[in-house]
């Protein structure tokens, strides 16, 4: 990183504790900056509870707690100031519980372990998965200064031709033209104003659309030291919904998502001058009801939960 972790905290502190001076009406631009060799190291932190509800209608408990590291690495840079970055997590410890049982996860220094029952177990391993993605191969990536994700791969392309493998029919995972929209708008934007955009995305593919809709507004802005710090409030709204889809070669069983809503609550703090987010916090809501049929028979479930989530840049 071009600042380091103390600098970056004793900025922010300053930020927001003593603003400078803006002009009204200023302009402030919003973008990403990327420079190759760049490390940012994020440590998030999130917890949240829900439920699943079965075909009897049977509710049961779900929750969820942990922390994680993610290191981001510019690899390249490209003419229109795109990052080309790999993405890794490099520490993580999740613990999920699902009515009175409860299950943990943990990474770190490319060990990764299993706790279920109250005792360590040999951790679940899919077919042709020995490493798993993001926790021991790369994630690699194209994200624009908008924030835009255009493409997206792994260190190990035998990862990826696994994951196709294991894909439902008719999800082409190497082949997806664009995976996020855009968090930025394109232009500066103004203190009070607000952004608003509606997009349709297909990241499984042009058969799978996924609509959203996003609002972002610059609250405040300052400088001080010549660091700029915007802070901005959001909110996106995601729906989905897939047909049912076969996944036995005789079609005699199929799945169906009849509705999966996910919203989202931000609040976040980004360095402009250097481009990048230093700390945030999100609120994730998600609903979803689907539906399994085995032969004539149609059986449903729904799922509810909240998460909250936060973010700090290091």
């Amino acid at each position: 990183m071009r600042v380091s972790a103390l600098l970056s905290i004793i900025c922010l502190t300053s930020l927001l504790a003593a603003p400078g001076t803006i002009a009204a009406g200023q302009e402030v631009p919003l973008a990403l900056k990327f420079a190759q060799g760049d490390v940012t190291q994020y440590d998030v932190s999130f917890s949240g509870s829900g439920g699943l509800r079965g075909p009897d209608g049977q509710l049961l408990p779900m929750g969820v707690r942990g922390s994680l590291s993610m290191s981001q690495t510019v690899q390249e840079v490209l003419p229109d100031g795109s990052g080309r970055l790999s993405c890794l997590l490099p520490n993580a410890d999740i613990t999920v519980t699902m009515g009175g049982e409860q299950a943990r996860f943990s990474c770190a220094n490319g060990k990764i372990r299993w706790y279920a029952g109250g005792r360590e177990h040999t951790p679940p391993e899919a077919p042709g998965m020995e490493k798993l993605p993001f926790l021991e191969v790369p994630i690699l990536l194209t994200m624009a200064p908008n924030g835009r994700v255009t493409d997206f791969g792994f260190a190990d392309p035998e990862v990826m031709r696994t994951l196709e493998q294991m894909a439902p029919p008719g999800v082409a995972l190497g082949r997806i033209p664009g995976t996020g929209d855009q968090m930025f708008p394109d232009e500066p934007m103004k203190v009070g104003e607000t952004w608003r955009r509606t997009a349709q995305l297909y990241p499984l593919g042009p058969t799978m659309p996924l609509t959203v809709t996003m609002s972002r507004t610059l609250d405040s802005y300052s400088e001080n030291g010549g660091i700029g710090l915007a802070k901005m409030s959001g909110f996106t709204e995601a729906r989905y919904q897939m047909q049912p889809m076969s996944v036995t070669p005789q079609g005699d069983v199929s799945i169906s998502l009849p509705e999966l809503r996910q919203t989202v609550t931000a609040t976040e703090f980004f360095n402009t001058t250097q481009g990048r987010l230093l700390r945030a916090e999100y609120d994730i809501s998600l609903t979803a009801r689907a539906s399994v049929k085995v032969g004539e028979t149609d059986q449903g479930g729904s799922f509810e939960g909240r998460v909250h989530v936060s973010v700090q840049a290091r």
